[in-house]
């Protein structure tokens, strides 16, 4: 079975992160949603950690997530049934600059595995 990718760009608009554009992949149903690193002044600044809010960021809901090792895991479907529109925040180290991609629209469930490289998906 071939893997399909297509690329888009997802815009945040919440006001108040440094947010970055971010390019998703999708890969046959699994998306890589955060990007592995992000570039300040010439310097890589790796994937730390990601944290999904039930609605704006600034509201403060984080939906805690099932944690497995050192696996973390999002059921956003149930929020999305409740009338929310979940909204990611990816955080780096060494920086205070964000990436908040959008969530892809068919997503139920996104993860964040911290295993060096930390890598992030939704299905």
């Amino acid at each position: 079975m071939s893997i399909r990718k297509q690329f888009f760009v997802a815009f945040s608009l919440a006001p108040g992160l440094m947010n970055f554009p971010v390019l998703a992949a999708d890969m046959g149903g699994v998306t890589e949603l955060c990007p592995p690193h992000l570039t300040e002044a010439g310097k890589f600044h790796m994937l730390q950690d990601m944290k999904i809010y039930d609605g704006p960021p600034e509201s403060g809901a984080e939906i805690l997530p099932r944690v497995t090792g050192k696996v973390s895991a999002w059921n956003i479907a149930a929020s999305r049934a409740a009338g929310a529109e979940p909204n990611v925040v990816c955080t780096y180290k060494h920086t205070d600059q964000t990436a908040a991609p959008a969530l892809p629209a068919n997503a139920a469930e996104c993860s964040f595995n911290a295993i060096y490289p930390a890598q992030t998906t939704c299905r």
